[in-house]
């Protein structure tokens, strides 16, 4: 295996990126290098500390790109083949990331580690939020990498949002029959060159030279080991037959590796908030190292990381004590989690002697955690107002303008008081329709498009839906509690949806009537929608139009319109006297499910 490493090399800056251009270059046929890169493509490239900018990564990543695409006969896998790529404490800007995303989307089986850590990468701006998602999404087929670092970046609120949200979204379990896309077309190629290259010399050595019978044929060996030398050979790169590989691929993406850095990335409240449901679903560093072939080199990680966890975010010093408190007691929660489901596959019982103490040590972190995180949330949202997160103001968008096409007023109670301060509000034109239990069943539709960032990210603190806005009552009436409104995501048995969806026969039910106090907040949603539209347009229509595709799931989006298509909804919200403009954001979203994003 080669290595490019030129920390001992007293050049910085464009240099360094010559330097490294210049090495690569020797690689293609025919340099003094073409010969060494036919035997092993496989490289090590290490610009530490360079001062090395987006000027001087240009230099060198174009050749490194052609080096990983080349193809001929000599060289079938290509010329360099990238498995480890340390580029920490430079100056590298996002800027960098798109010809990076290529070399990372190249290298999906060989890639082992890749540093970034301690550069300049910020994201803030729409056009590098879109740099930094393409980036990430390059990992979607990476199935060897063990360590990922972007400790010491300015993520800062955007970058761990949408890191959050592609991370949540990434798969991670595959059956070892799908592996076969992933795997590179490199290994199929090489092991027919290598059987190629076998026969011939297997004939070179029957043929008979006229003069020199007795005398072996010299021909040129093989720059290609065979295939039982790359089974015993002593690379540890090229050991592994197609069913190791198999394996191996079977995990894959972001949530696939077992180190993920995030120290020191000026990570924010909000990116605490984002950082905690990523916790939950990550896996310890041990089940995703067994699909992962052994290797001698250890991977180096800070003093703070643990075993136990494959996302390493301590230390970020600049969170607030009790908000480090809610990412902590989410981790202890997600270890008690794997512990859990870990003795519930064992074949013995553990005992009840530990059992009770356990389970009252987990209600008790579940009921601070629940404590702690409404504390966090209500003051992000107070502080820094609806625009702050892209699912927050995606959710809260979609619910406004779903609200105004589809709450009808045939489908209005009329209940003695409450018609009083309904009739004060503008409604949609009438029709005809009812009010039934409906599921969200969106199976045949997808809401994988790729989100839109201007919408958000450019807009300013100000505006409806922050808390300095003085019209704020007649942008977004006031919204039910979150106890009243989680019923509406309640789903029903298919029988009932079957008999939901027949013809009406005579009048509606009539409906109970509501106390005089406060309306309750009824679990039902809409059967027949406006225009006799099925929900499934209505969905997509609403949902291109707010931008929420790749933001909100499928049922994110479906209980925003059962919800903001409810009269009880609205008649409760009515009723609400005194609650500050961020508690009822804070009810709205926590009732809908939408403060942060859902896993795939």
């Amino acid at each position: 295996m080669g290595k490019l490493n030129y920390l001992a090399r007293r050049i910085s800056g464009l240099k360094a990126g010559q330097a490294v251009s210049k090495d690569l270059k020797k690689r293609f046929p025919p340099g003094t290098g073409s010969k060494s890169a036919a035997r092993d493509p496989f490289v090590e490239i290490d610009v530490t500390g360079k001062a090395l900018t987006d000027d001087g990564m240009a230099q060198f990543i174009d050749d490194l790109v052609d080096c990983l695409e080349f193809r001929d006969q000599d060289h079938p896998t290509g010329l360099a083949r990238v498995t480890e790529l340390h580029l920490q404490g430079n100056l590298l800007t996002v800027n960098s990331l798109p010809k990076l995303a290529e070399v990372v989307a190249l290298s999906a089986g060989d890639l082992r580690e890749l540093d970034l850590s301690n550069n300049n990468i910020q994201i803030a701006t729409p056009e590098e939020i879109e740099k930094w998602v393409a980036f990430l999404e390059s990992f979607q087929k990476c199935f060897m990498l063990r360590k990922l670092d972007l400790g010491g970046n300015a993520l800062g609120r955007a970058g761990m949002e949408h890191l959050a949200r592609i991370y949540m979204k990434s798969d991670l379990d595959f059956l070892e029959d799908d592996a076969h896309e992933v795997i590179s077309s490199e290994y199929d190629e090489q092991e027919e060159s290598t059987e190629t290259n076998a026969l011939a010399e297997g004939v070179a050595r029957m043929k008979l030279v006229a003069g020199k019978e007795n005398e072996p044929s010299r021909s040129k060996k093989s720059p290609y080991k065979l295939k039982s030398e790359l089974k015993n050979g002593k690379s540890e790169f090229r050991c592994h037959t197609y069913e190791e590989l198999k394996k191996y691929a079977c995990t894959r993406g972001l949530r696939s590796i077992p180190h993920l850095l995030l120290t020191n990335v000026s990570m924010t409240s909000n990116s605490a908030i984002h950082l905690v449901p990523m916790l939950d679903i990550q896996r310890a560093p041990e089940p995703l190292l067994s699909f992962l072939p052994v290797v001698g080199k250890a991977v180096t990680l800070p003093e703070a990381a643990t075993s136990s966890k494959s996302i390493i975010w301590r230390p970020n010093d600049e969170l607030a004590p009790h908000v480090l408190r809610m990412i902590e007691v989410a981790e202890e929660l997600q270890q008690f989690q794997q512990s859990n489901e870990a003795s519930d596959a064992s074949s013995e019982a553990s005992g009840d002697v530990d059992n009770a103490a356990q389970m009252m040590l987990q209600s008790k972190l579940r009921t601070e955690f629940t404590r702690v995180c409404k504390r966090v949330r209500l003051e992000v949202i107070k502080a820094d107002g609806i625009h702050s997160s892209m699912i927050w103001s995606t959710a809260v968008k979609m619910m406004l303008v779903s609200r105004a096409l589809l709450l009808e007023d045939k489908d209005r109670p009329l209940d003695g008081d409450d018609d009083d301060a309904l009739e004060r509000m503008p409604m949609p034109k009438p029709r005809e329709g009812r009010v039934v239990s409906l599921p969200i069943d969106d199976s045949e539709d997808s809401s994988s498009g790729e989100p839109t960032y201007y919408h958000v990210e450019d807009a300013m603190p100000s505006g409806p839906f922050h808390p300095s806005a003085v019209a704020f009552d007649q942008q977004f009436p006031n919204l039910p509690s979150t106890t009243q409104s989680a019923s509406t995501t309640r789903r029903v048995p298919s029988s009932d949806i079957a008999e939901a969806n027949q013809p009406r026969k005579g009048p509606s039910p009539p409906q109970p009537p509501a106390t005089a106090s406060r309306r309750r907040v009824r679990g039902c949603s809409k059967l027949d929608w406006r225009y006799d539209l099925p929900f499934k347009v209505w969905r997509r229509i609403i949902a291109e139009a707010v931008g929420a595709d790749g933001v909100l799931d499928l049922e994110q989006q479906g209980r925003i319109m059962h919800y903001a298509s409810d009269w009880d909804v609205v008649a409760y919200g009515m009723q609400i006297k005194g609650a500050e403009i961020h508690q009822q954001l804070w009810k709205f979203l926590e009732s809908v499910g939408c403060f942060t994003y859902s896993p795939l």
